[in-house]
Order: structure tokens, then sequence, then C-alpha cells
């Protein structure tokens, strides 16, 4: 009983954790609408990727798995010198991936 309990209660805890930690510079990246980025030159593109489901069939909240994914995004366009990422396919099982932009 005393493993059940501390195993249900490891999952109520996790389920609210945020893994996944910008770096520097990452909080300056926008997120923009593809409109905002036409004239802006593109450095390729992102997939993020994060755990959607803690164990077996227990899901993460999709709040959560989508600031991850978004911050995953960001921290990728700092490192090939972006400013801006546009979601270019949605959000599906914990992956999306972003076109990464330099507009500044």
């Amino acid at each position: 009983m005393y493993k059940y309990c501390l195993s249900a209660t490891a999952v109520v805890v996790f389920a609210g954790c945020t893994w996944v930690k910008p770096i520097d510079g990452a909080q300056t990246v926008k997120l923009a609408k593809p409109d905002y980025a036409v004239n802006c030159q593109s450095l390729g593109r992102t997939t993020s990727k994060v755990k959607d489901n803690l164990i077996g069939p227990l899901g993460r909240s999709v709040d959560k798995v989508k600031l991850e994914l978004i911050t995953l995004a960001k921290n990728a366009a700092i490192e090939l010198g972006g400013d801006t990422i546009v979601e270019t396919i949605p959000m599906s099982q914990g992956k999306q991936t972003f076109a990464v932009y330099k507009c500044q």
C-alpha cells in the first residue's frame, strides 16, 4: 500500500512540473503568426519533442506540453541565430515543428 501511495504522489507532483528550461536569450524569441515573418530571413526548421504522458495512459497537461515545445523551439532559434519562431505543424503526441526566422 505504501508503494502505491508513493507512486501516486510522484505522478501528481511530476504532472505539474516543467522539465524544459529556456537557455540564455530564449525569452527574447517571439512566437509569431506566419504573416509576421513574411519579410524575415528564414534560418530553417526545428522539431520539438517532449513526453506527453507520464506512465502508460496518464497524460500531461496539454498546456504544459505546448509550453515545453515552444521553449525547446525558442532554444533552437537562439542556437540558429534566430529571433522568431512560427508554428508550421500542429502539436501531436508531444511533437511539433517550427520555422525559425531572423526578423531584426
